[in-house]
């Protein structure tokens, strides 16, 4: 849409060449010479470095006018009515330059242009690096690689912009910024997910019902320099077209992305709340809650995914809690080969003696999977139970119980007198992360009987000495 006709340093050609004037010609083939552009005027500040530019139906930068003078390169007289049909025929440039005094001289060049107008170049189809499933600003192996391929070679010039992408994920658009490819026809953008977006197959965003390419101030053009497709909707004529999102070529057909920055919470009656612990009970057969004893079988964390049946507050899929795995298709759930694993609870503990504060948690055990089949239950109330088996004191310590835990010991010792507060980290298959308050009661243990052991004191048994019994 720009030809440039340079013509270097002309100061010297001429002692009253400043205030003269420049007119071009041009002409296809061997056919008559036509007027191009507006006559351009010669002054002190573009003697030394003249050019004059041309746009396609007028002066480069000026009205664009395919009936009127000034005539731009694609109004030259052709063998053909249509510009688009004269590939394969060259255009000849010549200048009429005019001093101040308004002699006139005739420039011309050796360089022909050759006109390869054809059909311009699209975006055909997108796709992405990374393997489907779920992806979120935690994730490893980001930025996500979208390539989008074009049916010629594209050039692409960053000099004065970085052309980019928005794409569609939920209340916190992305954006996937050019990084490569130029000179291919194959053109990578990276993108890395933003905290609060979320979408269930990624794909372009739609501006007036069309996706494109945002150039800010870059250029995008194959060999010959036409342009890629533009859009056609308001205000997208001046951007390149990408697939229509949902179609056959788009993002979404190709990949299954499912993007999520939102970090797990649980669902209440009031809406969207921070996951917590909600209970930590010792079992056994006697039951004493803050307590470790001597008789404690188990210990048990429960964590609740949702406390309400109220329409109004749970996800598209009603009776499914949504713990940063929502979707509008139940298919996607957990997105995993068995359908069992939507993420982890990773439990903390911190043992210090009763009366101190804790403040060094590291974790008590593994990370247990969060359950499928608890995530989804359809009862009031989805929840999940963690338990940790504990040892009566007649009984040997296992590898994994409780008392063996190193996040159980003050000082490497699982003793009486200690004083046990708990913590978990929640995280999601994107990587997001949710980390509990503290439990608010601690467990303490004492595992010892009153003391001192041995017999019982004086028995009274108030009997009324009068008595006739």
């Amino acid at each position: 849409d720009k030809l440039t006709v340079a013509f270097g340093d002309i100061s010297s050609r001429d002692v009253n060449i400043e205030d003269g004037e420049v007119q071009l010609f041009g002409r296809i083939n061997a056919l008559s010479w036509d007027t191009l552009g507006t006559v351009a005027s010669i002054t002190s500040g573009n003697k030394a470095n003249f050019s004059i530019a041309l746009g396609a139906e007028g002066d480069y930068g000026g009205t664009q006018n395919p009936s009127v003078a000034p005539y731009g390169i694609e109004q030259l007289q052709s063998f053909n009515s249509s510009w688009t049909s004269g590939d394969g025929n060259t255009i000849g440039i010549k200048a009429l330059v005019f001093d101040a005094a308004g002699n006139s001289r005739e420039y011309t060049t050796t360089s022909t242009l050759l006109i390869d107008e054809g059909s311009r170049p699209y975006i055909n189809s997108a796709t992405a690096d990374k393997a489907d499933g779920w992806w979120g600003p935690n994730s490893t192996g980001l930025p996500i690689k979208i390539q989008i391929d074009a049916t010629e070679a594209i050039t692409v010039d960053v000099a004065t912009g970085t052309p980019s992408i928005k794409l569609e994920t939920g209340d916190v658009d992305g954006t996937a910024t050019y990084t490569s490819g130029s000179g291919t026809k194959y053109l990578k953008f990276n993108y890395s997910p933003d905290l609060g977006s979320y979408t269930d197959d990624l794909d372009f965003y739609k501006n007036n019902n069309e996706a494109v390419i945002s150039l800010n101030g870059g250029k995008m053009y194959e060999a010959s320099g036409n342009l890629l497709v533009f859009g056609s909707e308001t205000n997208n004529t001046a951007s390149p077209k990408l697939p229509y999102p949902g179609s056959d070529s788009s993002l979404s057909n190709s990949k299954n992305l499912i993007i999520d920055g939102i970090n797990p919470y649980y669902v209440s009656s009031s809406g969207q709340n921070t996951m917590a612990i909600n209970s930590v009970y010792p079992r056994g057969d006697e039951n004493r809650t803050g307590y470790y004893n001597y008789r404690t079988e188990e210990l048990e964390f429960t964590f609740y995914f949702r406390s309400t049946t109220n329409p109004t507050v749970l996800d598209d899929n009603g009776d499914r809690v949504d713990l940063s795995l929502a979707s509008n298709d139940p298919s996607l759930d957990c997105n995993t080969a068995d359908g069992n694993d939507c993420g982890t609870i990773q439990i903390k503990a911190e043992a210090v003696p009763v009366g101190d504060t804790p403040g060094n948690y590291e974790a008590l055990g593994s990370a247990v999977d969060i359950s499928y089949t608890d995530l989804t239950s359809g009862d009031d109330y989805a929840d999940q139970i963690i338990e940790f088996n504990a040892s009566t004191t007649n009984s040997a310590i296992g590898t994994n119980d409780f008392e063996n835990l190193s996040a159980a010991k003050y000082d490497n010792q699982f003793s009486d007198g200690n004083s046990i507060t708990f913590k978990a980290l929640i995280t999601d298959l994107a990587g997001n992360q949710t980390e509990t308050a503290v439990y608010g009661t601690a467990i303490v243990v004492d595992q010892s009987a009153p003391a001192p052991a041995g017999t019982t004191g004086a028995v009274d048994t108030d009997v009324d000495s009068t008595s006739a019994d």
